[in-house]
Protein backbone atom coordinates (compact mmCIF):
# COMPACT_ATOMS: atom_id res chain seq x y z
CA UNK A 1 0.00 0.00 0.00
CA UNK A 2 1.20 3.54 -1.15
CA UNK A 3 2.00 5.87 2.18
CA UNK A 4 0.69 9.47 1.43
CA UNK A 5 4.57 10.64 1.59
CA UNK A 6 5.24 8.35 -1.47
CA UNK A 7 1.93 9.70 -3.10
CA UNK A 8 2.90 13.06 -2.76
CA UNK A 9 6.75 12.35 -4.29
CA UNK A 10 5.33 10.61 -7.34
CA UNK A 11 3.19 14.35 -7.97
CA UNK A 12 6.19 15.50 -7.87
CA UNK A 13 8.10 13.44 -10.11
CA UNK A 14 5.52 14.00 -12.54
CA UNK A 15 5.44 17.76 -12.32
CA UNK A 16 9.19 17.99 -12.81
CA UNK A 17 8.65 15.82 -15.40
CA UNK A 18 5.78 18.07 -17.34
CA UNK A 19 8.27 21.29 -16.67
CA UNK A 20 11.28 19.92 -18.13
CA UNK A 21 9.27 18.60 -21.19
CA UNK A 22 7.69 22.07 -21.29
CA UNK A 23 11.64 23.77 -21.01
CA UNK A 24 12.48 21.80 -24.03
CA UNK A 25 9.50 22.36 -26.34
CA UNK A 26 10.22 26.54 -25.34
CA UNK A 27 13.67 25.62 -26.22
CA UNK A 28 13.35 24.12 -29.64
CA UNK A 29 10.81 26.41 -30.88
CA UNK A 30 13.43 29.34 -30.20
CA UNK A 31 16.42 27.62 -32.08
CA UNK A 32 14.11 27.27 -34.55
CA UNK A 33 12.84 31.03 -34.76
CA UNK A 34 16.34 31.80 -34.38
CA UNK A 35 17.55 29.73 -37.03
CA UNK A 36 15.24 31.60 -39.48
CA UNK A 37 15.99 34.47 -38.60
CA UNK A 38 19.37 33.75 -39.42
CA UNK A 39 18.90 31.46 -42.42
CA UNK A 40 16.97 35.33 -44.01
CA UNK A 41 19.96 37.34 -43.99
CA UNK A 42 22.48 37.84 -46.75
CA UNK A 43 25.90 36.16 -46.83
CA UNK A 44 28.72 35.69 -49.18
CA UNK A 45 30.53 32.56 -49.26
CA UNK A 46 32.42 30.16 -51.72
CA UNK A 47 31.66 26.86 -53.72
CA UNK A 48 34.79 25.08 -55.68
CA UNK A 49 33.08 23.42 -58.08
CA UNK A 50 34.68 20.51 -60.77
CA UNK A 51 34.61 21.86 -64.11
CA UNK A 52 33.78 19.17 -67.26
CA UNK A 53 33.89 20.02 -70.89
CA UNK A 54 30.71 18.94 -73.27
CA UNK A 55 30.07 18.70 -76.70
CA UNK A 56 33.41 17.63 -77.67
CA UNK A 57 33.97 16.98 -81.22
CA UNK A 58 34.01 13.35 -82.39
CA UNK A 59 37.66 13.63 -83.71
CA UNK A 60 39.57 15.59 -80.65
CA UNK A 61 39.49 14.55 -76.99
CA UNK A 62 41.17 16.83 -74.22
CA UNK A 63 44.48 15.80 -72.69
CA UNK A 64 45.13 17.89 -70.13
CA UNK A 65 44.16 21.34 -68.13
CA UNK A 66 45.56 24.31 -66.22
CA UNK A 67 42.37 23.65 -63.85
CA UNK A 68 39.64 20.66 -62.57
CA UNK A 69 37.69 23.16 -60.47
CA UNK A 70 36.26 27.04 -60.59
CA UNK A 71 36.19 28.74 -57.41
CA UNK A 72 32.95 31.12 -57.14
CA UNK A 73 31.96 33.59 -55.19
CA UNK A 74 28.04 33.65 -54.55
CA UNK A 75 26.05 35.89 -52.36
CA UNK A 76 22.14 35.07 -51.26
CA UNK A 77 20.06 34.23 -48.45
CA UNK A 78 21.22 31.79 -46.21
CA UNK A 79 18.75 29.15 -46.56
CA UNK A 80 19.32 29.55 -50.95
CA UNK A 81 23.06 29.00 -49.96
CA UNK A 82 22.08 26.18 -47.87
CA UNK A 83 20.01 24.67 -50.88
CA UNK A 84 22.49 25.37 -53.06
CA UNK A 85 25.16 23.27 -50.71
CA UNK A 86 22.92 20.07 -50.42
CA UNK A 87 21.75 20.17 -54.32
CA UNK A 88 22.74 17.08 -56.17
CA UNK A 89 22.09 19.40 -59.35
CA UNK A 90 25.56 21.60 -58.90
CA UNK A 91 27.99 19.50 -58.33
CA UNK A 92 29.46 19.86 -61.77
CA UNK A 93 29.87 23.08 -64.36
CA UNK A 94 29.88 22.07 -67.56
CA UNK A 95 31.14 24.08 -70.47
CA UNK A 96 30.71 23.47 -74.28
CA UNK A 97 34.07 23.36 -75.75
CA UNK A 98 32.89 25.00 -78.82
CA UNK A 99 33.19 28.04 -76.29
CA UNK A 100 37.04 27.85 -76.37
CA UNK A 101 38.94 30.49 -77.72
CA UNK A 102 41.43 28.41 -79.95
CA UNK A 103 45.28 29.40 -79.96
CA UNK A 104 46.74 27.08 -82.77
CA UNK A 105 46.21 24.11 -84.98
CA UNK A 106 47.87 21.63 -82.49
CA UNK A 107 44.94 21.81 -80.23
CA UNK A 108 46.06 24.65 -77.22
CA UNK A 109 42.78 26.66 -76.50
CA UNK A 110 41.93 28.78 -73.65
CA UNK A 111 38.83 30.09 -71.83
CA UNK A 112 37.56 33.07 -69.65
CA UNK A 113 35.80 31.63 -67.19
CA UNK A 114 34.39 35.23 -66.80
CA UNK A 115 32.74 35.16 -70.07
CA UNK A 116 30.81 32.17 -68.39
CA UNK A 117 29.19 34.21 -65.78
CA UNK A 118 25.74 33.40 -67.76
CA UNK A 119 26.11 30.02 -68.50
CA UNK A 120 27.03 29.27 -65.01
CA UNK A 121 24.43 31.18 -63.26
CA UNK A 122 21.87 29.46 -65.01
CA UNK A 123 23.37 26.19 -63.18
CA UNK A 124 22.82 28.11 -59.94
CA UNK A 125 19.50 28.02 -57.98
CA UNK A 126 17.27 31.03 -57.88
CA UNK A 127 17.64 33.65 -55.67
CA UNK A 128 21.75 33.70 -55.72
CA UNK A 129 23.88 36.02 -57.42
CA UNK A 130 27.11 35.20 -58.87
CA UNK A 131 29.80 37.61 -58.01
CA UNK A 132 33.40 36.58 -59.32
CA UNK A 133 35.05 33.26 -60.88
CA UNK A 134 38.22 31.91 -60.09
CA UNK A 135 40.55 31.77 -61.67
CA UNK A 136 40.66 34.01 -64.50
CA UNK A 137 41.43 31.84 -67.65
CA UNK A 138 41.62 27.95 -68.09
CA UNK A 139 44.08 26.78 -70.55
CA UNK A 140 42.74 23.07 -72.47
CA UNK A 141 45.16 21.35 -74.63
CA UNK A 142 43.13 19.45 -76.72
CA UNK A 143 44.42 16.85 -79.42
CA UNK A 144 43.75 14.71 -82.23
CA UNK A 145 41.78 11.07 -82.28
CA UNK A 146 43.71 8.14 -83.91
CA UNK A 147 42.83 4.54 -83.48
CA UNK A 148 44.81 1.34 -84.48
CA UNK A 149 45.04 -2.45 -83.39
CA UNK A 150 47.78 -3.67 -81.34
CA UNK A 151 48.77 -6.96 -79.72
CA UNK A 152 47.71 -8.28 -76.20
CA UNK A 153 50.82 -8.82 -74.06
CA UNK A 154 50.94 -10.88 -71.33
CA UNK A 155 51.97 -9.42 -67.75
CA UNK A 156 52.48 -11.91 -64.95
CA UNK A 157 53.86 -15.39 -63.90
CA UNK A 158 53.15 -18.71 -64.44
CA UNK A 159 55.07 -21.48 -62.78
CA UNK A 160 53.88 -25.29 -63.06
CA UNK A 161 54.19 -28.03 -60.79
CA UNK A 162 57.02 -30.06 -61.14
CA UNK A 163 57.19 -32.77 -63.90
CA UNK A 164 54.82 -30.09 -65.83
CA UNK A 165 55.76 -27.14 -68.27
CA UNK A 166 53.98 -24.56 -70.00
CA UNK A 167 54.02 -25.98 -73.75
CA UNK A 168 53.94 -23.05 -76.24
CA UNK A 169 52.91 -19.23 -75.49
CA UNK A 170 50.30 -17.92 -74.03
CA UNK A 171 47.49 -16.68 -75.95
CA UNK A 172 44.65 -15.18 -76.15
CA UNK A 173 41.19 -14.48 -77.60
CA UNK A 174 41.36 -12.07 -79.56
CA UNK A 175 45.38 -11.86 -79.91
CA UNK A 176 44.38 -7.82 -80.55
CA UNK A 177 41.95 -5.14 -79.72
CA UNK A 178 41.58 -1.64 -81.69
CA UNK A 179 42.38 0.90 -78.89
CA UNK A 180 41.81 5.13 -79.76
CA UNK A 181 43.16 8.32 -78.18
CA UNK A 182 45.02 11.19 -78.91
CA UNK A 183 47.81 11.10 -82.14
CA UNK A 184 51.19 11.57 -80.37
CA UNK A 185 49.84 8.53 -77.64
CA UNK A 186 48.67 6.24 -80.43
CA UNK A 187 51.55 6.63 -82.92
CA UNK A 188 53.60 5.39 -79.90
CA UNK A 189 51.48 2.54 -78.84
CA UNK A 190 52.39 -1.28 -79.88
CA UNK A 191 51.03 -3.78 -77.34
CA UNK A 192 48.45 -3.03 -74.25
CA UNK A 193 49.55 -5.26 -70.95
CA UNK A 194 47.09 -7.71 -68.83
CA UNK A 195 46.71 -7.27 -65.39
CA UNK A 196 49.83 -8.61 -63.43
CA UNK A 197 48.75 -12.26 -62.50
CA UNK A 198 50.47 -15.18 -60.70
CA UNK A 199 49.53 -18.75 -61.54
CA UNK A 200 51.67 -21.05 -59.14
CA UNK A 201 51.85 -25.13 -58.62
CA UNK A 202 49.93 -25.61 -62.43
CA UNK A 203 48.71 -28.98 -63.61
CA UNK A 204 46.63 -28.41 -66.14
CA UNK A 205 45.74 -26.16 -68.79
CA UNK A 206 44.66 -22.45 -67.91
CA UNK A 207 41.66 -20.79 -69.69
CA UNK A 208 40.50 -17.38 -67.84
CA UNK A 209 39.18 -14.27 -68.83
CA UNK A 210 41.66 -11.62 -67.51
CA UNK A 211 41.82 -7.20 -67.26
CA UNK A 212 43.76 -5.16 -69.59
CA UNK A 213 45.61 -2.33 -68.43
CA UNK A 214 44.00 0.42 -69.16
CA UNK A 215 45.61 3.96 -70.09
CA UNK A 216 44.78 7.53 -69.42
CA UNK A 217 43.37 9.20 -72.35
CA UNK A 218 42.76 5.47 -74.38
CA UNK A 219 39.73 3.75 -75.08
CA UNK A 220 39.99 -0.02 -75.35
CA UNK A 221 37.49 -2.04 -77.84
CA UNK A 222 37.49 -4.58 -74.55
CA UNK A 223 38.00 -3.96 -71.07
CA UNK A 224 38.83 -8.49 -70.73
CA UNK A 225 40.21 -11.04 -72.92
CA UNK A 226 40.28 -14.57 -72.53
CA UNK A 227 44.05 -16.21 -71.66
CA UNK A 228 44.77 -19.60 -72.79
CA UNK A 229 48.04 -21.60 -71.57
CA UNK A 230 48.78 -25.12 -72.30
CA UNK A 231 50.13 -26.87 -69.53
CA UNK A 232 50.78 -30.66 -69.60
CA UNK A 233 53.41 -33.44 -69.13
CA UNK A 234 57.00 -33.43 -70.09
CA UNK A 235 59.38 -35.56 -71.11
CA UNK A 236 62.90 -36.01 -72.82
CA UNK A 237 63.56 -37.08 -76.08
CA UNK A 238 66.87 -37.15 -78.17
CA UNK A 239 67.75 -36.42 -82.09
CA UNK A 240 70.90 -35.99 -84.38
CA UNK A 241 71.18 -32.33 -85.73
CA UNK A 242 73.59 -31.95 -88.37
CA UNK A 243 76.41 -29.23 -87.79
CA UNK A 244 76.39 -26.33 -90.63
CA UNK A 245 79.61 -23.74 -90.72
CA UNK A 246 79.64 -19.64 -91.47
CA UNK A 247 82.48 -17.61 -92.30
CA UNK A 248 84.29 -19.55 -94.56
CA UNK A 249 84.96 -18.01 -98.36
CA UNK A 250 83.15 -19.28 -101.17
CA UNK A 251 86.04 -21.24 -102.57
CA UNK A 252 86.43 -23.39 -99.39
CA UNK A 253 84.57 -26.14 -97.36
CA UNK A 254 84.50 -27.56 -93.92
CA UNK A 255 84.63 -30.77 -93.00
CA UNK A 256 83.70 -31.51 -88.91
CA UNK A 257 84.00 -34.92 -87.19
CA UNK A 258 81.71 -35.78 -86.36
CA UNK A 259 79.44 -34.35 -88.75
CA UNK A 260 76.07 -33.89 -86.29
CA UNK A 261 75.16 -33.32 -82.83
CA UNK A 262 73.16 -35.53 -80.52
CA UNK A 263 70.48 -32.91 -78.33
CA UNK A 264 68.28 -33.85 -75.66
CA UNK A 265 65.89 -32.25 -75.09
CA UNK A 266 62.49 -31.48 -72.41
CA UNK A 267 59.31 -30.54 -74.42
CA UNK A 268 55.37 -31.30 -73.67
CA UNK A 269 54.32 -34.58 -74.96
CA UNK A 270 52.25 -33.16 -77.09
CA UNK A 271 54.98 -31.69 -79.03
CA UNK A 272 57.18 -34.26 -79.36
CA UNK A 273 56.09 -34.80 -83.01
CA UNK A 274 56.44 -31.66 -84.11
CA UNK A 275 59.96 -31.07 -83.58
CA UNK A 276 62.04 -32.00 -86.60
CA UNK A 277 66.27 -31.74 -87.16
CA UNK A 278 65.33 -29.01 -88.89
CA UNK A 279 63.83 -27.06 -86.29
CA UNK A 280 67.56 -26.39 -84.56
CA UNK A 281 70.31 -24.36 -86.25
CA UNK A 282 74.05 -25.96 -84.96
CA UNK A 283 77.09 -23.87 -86.62
CA UNK A 284 80.84 -23.92 -86.07
CA UNK A 285 82.15 -20.18 -86.91
CA UNK A 286 85.02 -21.00 -89.67
CA UNK A 287 86.31 -17.56 -88.18
CA UNK A 288 87.91 -19.23 -85.32
CA UNK A 289 90.06 -20.76 -88.53
CA UNK A 290 92.11 -17.54 -88.72
CA UNK A 291 92.74 -16.55 -85.48
CA UNK A 292 96.76 -16.38 -85.00
CA UNK A 293 96.57 -19.29 -82.69
CA UNK A 294 94.74 -21.41 -85.00
CA UNK A 295 92.56 -24.29 -82.83
CA UNK A 296 93.11 -27.59 -83.50
CA UNK A 297 88.89 -27.81 -82.37
CA UNK A 298 85.64 -25.74 -83.53
CA UNK A 299 83.26 -24.89 -80.70
CA UNK A 300 79.75 -25.84 -80.90
CA UNK A 301 77.08 -22.73 -81.44
CA UNK A 302 72.98 -23.64 -81.18
CA UNK A 303 71.25 -20.55 -83.12
CA UNK A 304 68.16 -21.62 -83.38
CA UNK A 305 65.78 -24.43 -80.96
CA UNK A 306 62.00 -24.56 -81.19
CA UNK A 307 60.33 -21.67 -78.92
CA UNK A 308 58.47 -24.83 -77.03
CA UNK A 309 61.15 -26.53 -75.88
CA UNK A 310 61.30 -26.39 -72.25
CA UNK A 311 65.26 -27.11 -72.25
CA UNK A 312 67.82 -28.63 -74.21
CA UNK A 313 71.65 -30.15 -73.54
CA UNK A 314 73.96 -31.33 -76.51
CA UNK A 315 77.37 -33.28 -77.15
CA UNK A 316 80.07 -32.71 -77.99
CA UNK A 317 80.55 -28.51 -77.50
CA UNK A 318 83.98 -29.06 -79.97
CA UNK A 319 84.64 -30.58 -83.19
CA UNK A 320 87.66 -31.40 -84.78
CA UNK A 321 87.81 -30.30 -88.94
CA UNK A 322 89.66 -30.07 -92.10
CA UNK A 323 89.33 -27.20 -94.24
CA UNK A 324 90.10 -27.71 -98.11
CA UNK A 325 89.48 -26.35 -101.08
CA UNK A 326 85.67 -26.64 -103.72
CA UNK A 327 86.88 -28.95 -106.70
Amino acid sequence: MITPKQFLNKIKGIKINRDAFIFLIFLFMATLFWFLIVLSENYTTYFTIPVEFVDIPDNETIIDQSHETVKLKIKGRGYSILRQKVSKNFNTIYIDVSKLNRINKEGDAYLLPALQRENIQNQMLFGLELETVEPDTFFIFLSKLAQKKVVIRPNGVINPEKQFLQSGPISFSPDSIEVVGPVNIIDTLSYINTEYFVFDKIKETISTEIDLIEQKHITLESKKVKMNVLIELFSERTIFVPITSVGLPDSLIIKTFPSEIKITYQAGISQFENIKPSDFTVVVDAEQFYDNDRPTRLRIRIDKIPEFIHSFDYSPFFVEYIIENKH
